[in-house]
């Protein structure tokens, strides 16, 4: 058994917290983009059917520049809170 010290344990929480938020903006820039273009079937299997549903009928009633403002470009995400980061699970996957 391999002890950990507690620097190490911090080290790697922290890490583990970077790569997450890294994997958080690139889901940002991805939907963003996705909804800025009306590319929807982008979105299949990322997004619930319901949830595309209404966001097609929200795009909808968007003009061409509102559209364009949807994308986001990570590089622009200046602030972040992890500990304000949820990840939600679909209950029928168990």
């Amino acid at each position: 058994m391999i002890l950990e010290m507690p620097h190490e344990r911090l080290i790697k929480s922290q890490l583990v917290q970077l790569i997450l938020i890294s994997r958080l903006f690139q889901a940002i820039e991805h939907v963003s983009m996705c909804l800025s273009k009306n590319d929807l079937d982008s979105l299949q299997g990322l997004v619930s059917h319901e949830a595309l549903v209404e966001i097609k009928s929200s795009l909808s009633r968007f003009s061409v520049q509102q559209m364009t403002d949807l994308a986001v470009d990570k590089d622009d995400i200046y602030f972040c809170f992890p500990h304000e980061v949820g990840v939600m699970y679909d209950d029928e996957d168990g």
